[in-house]
């Protein structure tokens, strides 16, 4: 049975670009009411939480967050007995039941600091589905008959610099068949080695350039992170939910980011995973 509303992967980013408070949080600094609203277009139900950048000061960092209503969930608490990665390497932390949050309503986040160091660049990710009536955005699926078989295809940004941004890079499905993406490994490769990607990002896009994230989201949010492993599948098979279905030939754009300093060179490599589907009987 169809779902009421058409569903759409989105990625809420709140950090300095959004209120510059968060672009060093002095010791025991208490923040209240760091608000983000929602897109006027569609409700927005938020399913999973993440935040960063990782360091060793994150772990004293303590939040209250609020429902639709303001309706804070929790006093504050700290994040790291949410959970011990904060919802890095694409394992977001999950929220149930999940909230929906009207067109225009606001994700509101309260913190605390209580390390004895400031933090920097902070940074948190509210991941979950836009809402939209069904005909109002394309929505390419499965043909009525098909086969399909497990599949990955690459993405490479060659050679980025330190820092460089890029636009708009098209990853291209091939030919011979359909492309349903469900999720994705990262990794970055500098001199012949392979690293888990340090200090990168990308805006993801659908073939039309409508992005998934109101901003710059960190790739070891959105993916599993890889090193020598690359290829073989990553531990967590990343958060691309709804999957995208991809048409042969179709295109995705990625925005990429590379933040570093004194790192020119590195390639930014995706493997986004899921299925190839083939037209026809089974």
């Amino acid at each position: 049975m169809r779902p009421k509303f058409q569903e759409r992967f989105q990625v809420y980013v709140m950090g300095p670009n959004q209120d510059a408070r968060l672009a060093l949080v002095p010791a025991g600094q208490v923040i209240e009411n760091v608000n983000l609203k929602i897109d006027l277009d569609a409700p927005f139900v938020l399913r999973r939480r993440a935040l960063g950048p990782v360091t060793a000061d994150l772990p004293f960092l303590k939040t209250k967050w609020a429902g639709a209503t303001a309706d804070y969930r929790s006093e504050y608490i700290l994040e790291s007995l949410r959970s011990p990665y904060f919802g890095q390497n694409g394992n977001p932390m999950p929220v149930s039941p999940a909230i929906t949050y009207p067109p225009n309503g606001s994700l509101s986040l309260g913190l605390q600091n209580t390390s004895v160091n400031p933090i920097a660049n902070l940074t948190f990710y509210w991941i979950g589905v836009s809402l939209y009536p069904w005909g109002a955005l394309e929505a390419p699926t499965y043909p009525s008959e098909f086969r399909g078989e497990t599949f990955a295809q690459p993405f490479i940004a060659q050679a980025m610099g330190a820092p460089q941004i890029r636009l708009r890079q098209p990853f291209t499905v091939k030919s011979d068949g359909d492309l349903v993406i469900r999720g994705g490994q990262a990794a970055q490769l500098a001199a012949g080695i392979l690293a888990p990607a340090a200090q990168m990002s990308i805006i993801l896009r659908d073939y039309n350039g409508m992005p998934y994230s109101n901003d710059w989201v960190d790739i070891n949010i959105l993916f599993g992170m890889a090193g020598v492993d690359f290829g073989t599948g990553p531990g967590h098979p990343g958060i691309i939910y709804p999957e995208i279905y991809l048409p042969a030939q179709h295109q995705l754009w990625l925005d990429v980011q590379q933040s570093a300093t004194g790192t020119a060179g590195v390639d930014l490599l995706i493997d986004f995973h899921g299925a190839k589907v083939f037209k026809g009987a089974k």
